[in-house]
């Protein structure tokens, strides 16, 4: 009979169970080295999406700081035009409270002037009225005194006609 060693050695002198086994262990070590590359090509994918991912952010980053000194440099030259034009509009505004004070000055100086006019055409008119009160009253006195002046002449040409007649008489 033929001893299982025999036997042993007939199948892997044939090549057959070297065949198999090398086919079951060459082929998990080929699976292995199958994932592995797997892996590394995976792995490869990865940083290369790692690095393009890196790359964009960066630009990203690069983009965002350009566009931040950008703004930083128009809000510098915003804030230099907004103070130039708040000292402009002060230097305006300034001028036209210096002319609307001299308006107001002018405008109080022919007030008081128009009170002036005002209170010597009043004590004018007073003295108007007062003198042509006085002027009534004068004439009202004239007029009494013409009246008695007439009254007087009446008498006097009367006491003229009696004395004449009395002169007649007695003569």
């Amino acid at each position: 009979m033929v001893s299982s060693l025999e036997l042993w050695l007939s199948l892997l002198g044939s090549g057959v169970v070297t065949g198999v086994v090398g086919w079951i262990f060459g082929g998990k070590q080929a699976k292995k080295q199958e994932l592995k590359k797997g892996d590394v090509e995976i792995k490869k994918e990865e940083l290369d999406y790692a690095t393009k991912e890196r790359e964009y952010f960066q630009q990203g980053i690069e983009d965002r700081n350009g566009l931040i000194t950008e703004l930083k440099a128009e809000l510098a030259t915003s804030k230099a035009e907004a103070k130039e034009e708040r000292t402009y509009y002060r230097n305006k505004q300034n001028e036209l409270r210096k002319l609307i004070d001299n308006l107001q000055n002018k405008v109080d100086n022919i007030s008081l002037n128009y009170a002036l006019e005002v209170e010597k055409s009043d004590k004018w008119m007073q003295k108007v009225f007062e003198l042509e009160k006085e002027n009534r009253e004068l004439r009202s006195y004239c007029d009494k005194i013409e009246k008695h002046c007439k009254e007087l002449e009446d008498k006097v040409e009367t006491l003229e006609d009696r004395l004449k007649i009395y002169e007649t008489e007695n003569n």
